[in-house]
């Protein structure tokens, strides 16, 4: 196991609460592709808690899973609260396109090129679809 993945046990252990503890450790799990530990780790946070960035990433891992109407969700929700970024433009376009709902994932790609700084990631995606 990761050093820093042990480190960060250890500081969550002593303060189970702490989000950005907990998404510190999903991140470094993630980063080694335990994204179950990972998941664990955060759906293991508080019932209730809805910082954005663990909503990006209980999102990000539902994608990685498989689990495209549940991060779907996530991304909009994140967006309808304010938070709207390019990496959340991206992976709820992927998400779309992964339940073949095309002509949303073209809207959002849309969407987020009008808003964002033209990306290659949004160029690459708006090409799949």
């Amino acid at each position: 196991m990761d050093v820093r993945v042990t480190q960060l046990r250890g500081f969550l252990a002593t303060d189970p609460t702490n989000i950005n503890l907990a998404c510190d450790l999903a991140d470094a799990l993630c980063a080694q592709a335990e994204y179950a530990q990972a998941e664990a780790v955060l759906r293991g946070l508080p019932d209730g808690e809805t910082a954005p960035g663990l909503a990006f990433r209980l999102a990000r891992i539902d994608l990685i899973h498989g689990r495209h109407a549940q991060a779907e969700a996530g991304y909009r929700g994140l967006i309808e609260h304010g938070h709207d970024n390019l990496a959340i433009r991206h992976d709820l376009a992927f998400a779309q396109l992964c339940q073949r709902h095309v002509d949303d994932a073209a809207a959002t790609v849309e969407a987020g090129l009008a808003r964002f700084e033209p990306a290659p990631a949004l160029f690459v995606l708006k090409g799949r679809i």
